[in-house]
């Protein structure tokens, strides 16, 4: 009021008055204009970020809806390839089954490959993979065959009975399957070639092979056709017939040769260790320098094996009787042998002991 009062009739203040208040009213004009642009910004800012949200999620549902038809569209395509995978098993099975032996040895080629194409095709679905072990395994069964075994009461009743009783008892087929002609051995021969691994190889393909019960008498897994020696390591030989094969320096580690027929068969340098020969047929077997490191070889029958060399390193549930019916075992390793140093460990003092009893059980059998 004082100030009014002083210079309210001032005309001068009058105007710095009045431009005072137009620099006011400017300015909250101002204000209102950036409020008003802020406010649409902030509108706009959102509708942009909702359309943008938008857009990816019918991006995100269109791409669901790709993956979906891509996946439908590719079991399609599965479920072809298995009927095709099929459809060959069957056009095969004619051949195989033929009564002329050209037939025969041809569908073992044709099988093999119908073997590794489960496996190719295997890598690159689920789907198939799924099937393949089963597929192959029937494969393996239909190229080699399987040979008849006897059931846990017809092996209680050979038991209990003279060997001629027994193998007039057993099934005419275990008796005459080693009756390969030259053609078949040579044809399946190649066909093991192409289908099992060396030793060295490193791919990543499943070796456990399912083999039991099957005929592989005479047939060649050895150096012949893999230098290395052919890997057969945790393979499932339960019962199989390997009668005269030749296994030289095959791997055989950890695999199960329960109850298998290896009489005759040629096991130098083979790697056993660890390997279940719990009943398995050894009669007349070459075991010279072979690994049977901590190998199971409970009621395996040794007779006329040859153990020159073997390393027999706490080699499980073995007795004297059964290394008496040996030959050479004098010369059995019985220190630790290490493959990777190329080096004998500590040896294996009680092993040692059942050699030298054996050695006097045998002395007992020349005096009498």
């Amino acid at each position: 009021m004082l100030i009014w009062a002083t210079y309210g009739g001032d005309e001068q203040w009058r105007d710095v008055r009045s431009e005072i208040i137009t620099g006011f009213t400017g300015l909250v004009a101002a204000v209102g204009v950036l409020a008003t642009v802020s406010v649409n910004y902030k509108n706009h800012e959102e509708n942009r970020i909702s359309q943008a949200e938008n857009v990816e999620k019918q991006l995100e549902e269109q791409r669901k809806l790709r993956e979906q038809q891509y996946v439908t569209e590719q079991e399609r395509r599965d479920g072809e390839t298995i009927k095709d995978l099929n459809e060959r098993l069957h056009a095969i099975l004619k051949n195989r089954h033929s009564t002329d032996e050209n037939m025969r040895a041809s569908s073992y080629f044709q099988l093999a490959g119908l073997y590794k194409d489960w496996g190719l095709l295997g890598k690159n679905s689920e789907i198939i993979d799924a099937q393949r072990k089963v597929q192959q395994k029937n494969i393996l069964k239909l190229i080699f065959g399987t040979v008849p075994h006897e059931n846990a009461e017809t092996k209680k009743y050979t038991q209990k009975n003279s060997a001629q009783v027994q193998s007039s008892f057993l099934p005419k087929k275990v008796k005459e399957h080693v009756k390969r002609s030259f053609l078949e051995i040579t044809t399946l021969n190649s066909v093991i070639a192409d289908i099992f691994p060396n030793a060295n190889d490193t791919d990543e393909d499943d070796k456990s092979f399912d083999l039991q019960y099957a005929d592989l008498s005479r047939l060649t897994f050895g150096e012949v056709f893999f230098p290395e020696g052919s890997n057969l390591s945790h393979a499932d030989l339960t019962g199989a017939h390997l009668e005269f094969a030749n296994l030289q320096e095959a791997h055989l580690e950890f695999a199960n040769l329960q109850d298998a027929h290896l009489d005759f068969a040629n096991l130098q340098d083979a790697h056993l260790d660890f390997a279940n020969l719990q009943e398995a047929h050894l009669q007349g077997t070459n075991l010279q320098e072979a690994n049977l490191q901590e190998a199971n070889l409970q009621e395996a029958n040794l007779e006329g094996a040859n153990l020159q060399n073997a390393k027999l390193y706490k080699a499980k549930e073995l007795t004297a009787e059964q290394l008496a019916k040996a030959q050479r075992i004098e010369s059995a390793e019985t220190r630790a042998w290490h493959r990777w140093a190329y080096k004998r460990g500590k040896e294996d003092q009680a092993l040692k002991n059942l050699i030298q009893e054996a050695l006097e059980i045998q002395k007992k059998y020349k005096n009498i």
